[in-house]
């Protein structure tokens, strides 16, 4: 009995070993990392007018900023990612009702601009070869950032106008 532990837990170290490595879900200190530096340009009142408009530039100076190989890299994909989403549901309803498509004069917010960057980062960055799957990864860290920062909005430092 004891040799068929032995054999078998030797048989098993490199699966355990391997599945160990994959990462399934992002840290929930990246998601309150993301609230600390989204936050302040996300939560209305702005000088850009909150959510979308206020959160573009801190989006695009994350990704000039920030090495790739750097785990605040996953805050960036997935505080832009989360956006992309906004703009997408904005888009169907301004078409919904026929007004003209929001953010058009933005071309960080092209759905086209989106991918590359995303295509571009987790493919090219060692970070994301142990991460198992990248929608489970981002989405479940995307959920508690979308919670937590609706909670910080709430906060009266953003209730004031600058």
């Amino acid at each position: 009995m004891k040799k068929t532990l032995l054999t078998l837990t030797i048989f098993l170290l490199p699966l355990t070993a391997q599945a160990k490595d994959t990462q399934k879900y992002m840290p929930p200190e990246l998601v309150d990392q993301a609230v600390t530096l989204f936050a302040p340009d996300y939560c209305p009142p702005n000088s850009q007018g909150g959510r979308v408009r206020g959160i573009v530039k801190s989006i695009a100076e994350c990704y000039q900023q920030v090495p790739i190989e750097n785990p605040i890299m996953d805050v960036c994909l997935m505080v832009d990612g989360y956006t992309m989403s906004i703009v997408n549901t904005e888009r169907k309803d301004s078409r919904a009702h026929g007004e003209s498509r929001p953010y058009k004069e933005i071309p960080f917010l092209e759905r086209d601009a989106f991918t590359e960057r995303f295509v571009k980062i987790t493919s090219t960055s060692p970070r994301y070869e142990h991460v198992g799957n990248l929608y489970i990864y981002f989405d479940k860290a995307t959920n508690l950032f979308v919670e937590q920062i609706a909670k910080e909005c709430q906060n009266p430092k953003y209730s004031a106008k600058p």
